[in-house]
């Protein structure tokens, strides 16, 4: 996906998760939006893709 494509739903997003209302759906279910941006969240993503997956090797789960 090409870079500008990505900042502009990263901003997007940004705005939508800066909503009052938004913001207190998220509090109503305990939950916090952290607003990581694109990179971060890239990198977030990847770590806990593998800690997932060195989970479920361990627990013997296999890929369908």
């Amino acid at each position: 996906m090409p870079r500008p494509l990505i900042e502009q739903i990263a901003d997007m997003c940004n705005k939508v998760m800066a909503e009052p209302f938004i913001r207190a759906h998220f509090a109503a279910l305990s939950a916090e939006p952290i607003g990581l941006g694109p990179t971060a969240a890239r990198e977030q993503m990847e770590r806990e893709m593998k800690t997932f997956a060195e989970l479920a090797t361990a627990m013997g789960i296999r890929q369908q």
